[in-house]
């Protein structure tokens, strides 16, 4: 082929079309390699995204906080104003720390806290639109999404799960492991039940089979990215708190919780996308079937 016809095609981008296939998969497992090098950040940026608008909340509602805390909870002002300052620095900080490795496994330990401290002033006035129970569910998916991140790494390494647990004896990390990995798949499935109160019935009814997917672990890649999607919808169509318009009580009070339980839902959404990426669980219906191929 002369240099004519080479720089013909060259100015026409008519390529053989080996040369522009090899050229396309080239490129997408380069962006590949870069997507998967910033997905670990990015899922503990999404998980901390709850705790720093909650935080940033209170700070701008302080009055009102403190008005809770005195009125429903019967906490003395000073007191108060002390756990809410405790409150929003430990969510800041612990948000901040867990995008380091080498202080993410404190900030789980702090996020946690915070969770069930969360649950403990917040549970009986529930500020999202499932109620008590769903406040208690969203509660308990958020820790399994917070337990999940470390708890296989500090495993692999020989070390307890958790900060402040005792560590596993020999041989038995891996079983522990799987254990912990069952227990959040199932915990981050049961947010889905939350369709039939966002979704109504039908919506319910057609996110089941997808809630028992995940929680059986069969097909769990797929499963909890289709979930991923159920909660995406279910985010917007149920809590679009940038449509509620208007300066009063009312309205500020539905934006805050609508905006809650939005971003909360995204940092759920990071531990069906830990999922995504885990090896299969031999404690799942994927880990039987592959044991059954290997005989």
């Amino acid at each position: 082929m002369d240099a004519a016809t080479l720089f013909k095609r060259a100015a026409s981008c008519d390529y053989p079309s080996s040369h522009t296939s090899s050229l396309v998969v080239r490129r997408l497992e380069h962006t590949r390699r870069v997507v998967r090098q910033h997905v670990p950040l990015l899922t503990k940026a999404l998980l901390g995204a709850t705790f720093v608008e909650d935080a940033v909340r209170t700070l701008f509602q302080a009055h009102a906080q403190l008005y809770f805390y005195q009125s429903e909870l019967g906490v003395p002002p000073g007191v108060a104003t002390a756990l809410i300052g405790l409150a929003t620095t430990a969510g800041l900080l612990g948000a901040a720390a867990l995008l380091a490795p080498a202080t993410e496994d404190g900030a789980v330990g702090v996020l946690l806290v915070l969770v069930f401290f969360q649950q403990l002033a917040y549970g009986r006035h529930a500020p999202v639109t499932s109620g008590n129970a769903g406040f208690l569910l969203r509660n308990a998916c958020l820790a399994a999404a917070l337990a999940l991140i470390p708890a296989t790494k500090r495993l692999a390494s020989g070390r307890s799960p958790l900060p402040g647990l005792p560590a596993p004896t020999a041989g038995s990390a891996a079983e522990w492991a799987a254990r912990i990995s069952l227990g959040s798949r199932v915990l981050l499935a049961a947010l889905g039940l939350e369709a039939f109160v966002t979704l109504g019935f039908r919506g319910g009814l057609l996110t089941l089979p997808l809630v028992a997917a995940v929680a059986l672990g069969f097909r769990t890649s797929q499963a909890a990215t289709a979930l991923m999607g159920v909660f995406a919808i279910s985010s917007v169509a149920a809590t679009p708190f940038w449509s509620v318009m208007g300066d009063s009580a009312y309205a500020a009070y539905t934006r805050d919780v609508m905006r809650f339980e939005c971003v909360q839902t995204l940092s759920i959404m990071s531990g069906l996308f830990t999922l995504v990426r885990s090896d299969v669980n031999p404690l799942s219906l994927d880990g039987t079937l592959r044991r059954r191929k290997s005989f």
